[in-house]
């Protein structure tokens, strides 16, 4: 536990945890900006298609690579 002498020390500490507080909330909101844009329709469909066109690119070279 921190001990203080003065109460510049206690107003000092007190502004640094409103700053630090003030960042955590900002991080926070970025955060869900950053999952609300993951879920926008386009990039749903944009995922999908992607995983859909990767899944079939494997297939054909692994055909490729078996004979087939």
């Amino acid at each position: 536990m921190k001990t203080y002498t003065d109460f510049e020390q206690i107003d000092r500490d007190l502004q640094i945890l409103k700053l630090e507080q003030k960042i955590d909330f900002e991080k926070m909101k970025m955060n869900v900006q950053d999952v609300k844009e993951s879920f926008s329709p386009i990039n749903v469909v944009s995922g999908i298609f992607g995983n859909i066109i990767k899944k079939a690119l494997i297939l054909k070279t692994v055909n490729k690579l078996i004979g087939k």
